[in-house]
């Protein structure tokens, strides 16, 4: 399966880079988690005429191995996910997930960041709401095995103590085994500068050129400009807003936000978050796809191990 030739690449390079590490002084810690949780759904199906609504009992168990020196840090995890719905038997899966980051700091103000990621999956959900996992632009596809590898590679240098400019390259390949859905290489390139403006406050700016190309009709182009701002109004409450534009080549343009607010207290959280995002089809189709999302979290801390949350989301 090529699920397992991709986990064979990512072992070879975790044995590969071990190899190389001479340090005299590192930790090496594993960190096994499990998550269980229940999700309603009023809307199964993402259909505006056959609503079907269900109950899914959610179980994630993950574990990351972590190797941390003086001038490197290389982790290594796995993250399983079981949906076993109440009454729709047939839409319960488990998707896999295994990730590889390594992180160095040749040099006191350049960050070097190489990232790689491999997510299996009887079907890619339309949505996340966890920027972790990996989701199809809002577009709810006909469930079929589907394979994602991201790559990405991340440079950060401080040019003054309020100034950072960021570069990264991420590529990812998007291979499903339905025919009639377009399989994809998506290569992305972004630069950042985020200037801290006081103790308070920082402002970022970026611009970010995407192809996507299909195996099958138009490939899409777009460039993204956007502008945003970091607010610390105090010691528990954080106002993060951005606001951009996405040109398609040929096409149209499309105006992009990201917005939350996160109130902070003695054992958790609150936070209320905005999205609107420009997408390139999901793979149903070579066009650009517009997807929004609203969502509320309280995130509770029961103790030293254990966690709770509540996430309500549109």
């Amino acid at each position: 399966m090529r699920w397992l030739q991709y986990a064979k690449r990512v072992a070879w390079m975790i044995l590969f880079i071990i190899s190389l590490i001479n340090e005299s002084e590192a930790s090496v810690t594993f960190t096994p988690s499990i998550s269980i949780g229940e999700r309603y759904n009023d809307n199964l199906l993402f259909s505006g005429t056959d609503k079907k609504s269900d109950f899914a009992t959610l179980i994630s168990p993950a574990g990351i191995f972590t190797y941390e020196g003086k001038h490197l840090t290389l982790s290594c995890g796995y993250e399983g996910t079981g949906e076993f719905y109440l009454y729709n038997k047939d839409f319960n899966r488990y998707s896999q997930n295994a990730s590889i980051s390594l992180f160095t700091q040749t040099f006191k103000e350049l960050d070097v960041r190489l990232t790689e990621s491999v997510t299996y999956t009887p079907e890619l959900p339309a949505f996340s709401f966890d920027t972790v996992r990996e989701s199809n632009e809002g577009i709810q596809l006909a469930r079929t095995d589907t394979l994602r590898n991201r790559a990405t590679l991340a440079v950060s240098y401080n040019w003054f103590p309020e100034v950072n400019m960021a570069l990264s390259y991420t590529n990812i390949i998007t291979s499903y085994e339905a025919p009639a859905l377009q399989d994809s290489i998506v290569h992305d390139i972004s630069l950042q500068m985020r200037y801290q403006w006081s103790a308070r406050t920082k402002w970022m700016t970026s611009y970010r050129n995407g192809a996507t190309i299909y195996d099958r009709g138009n490939d899409i182009i777009s460039h993204q400009f956007s502008i945003g701002t970091g607010h610390q109004m105090n010691n528990t409450l954080l106002l993060n807003g951005n606001l951009g534009i996405v040109l398609y080549e040929g096409e149209s343009r499309e105006l992009t936000a990201d917005m939350n607010i996160i109130k902070s207290y003695e054992s958790g959280n609150v936070t209320l978050g905005y999205t609107r995002g420009a997408g390139t089809g999901g793979g149903l189709a070579a066009t650009a796809a517009i997807n929004q999302n609203l969502s509320g979290r309280i995130t509770e801390k029961l103790g030293n191990n254990t966690s709770a949350y509540l996430q309500l989301s549109y």
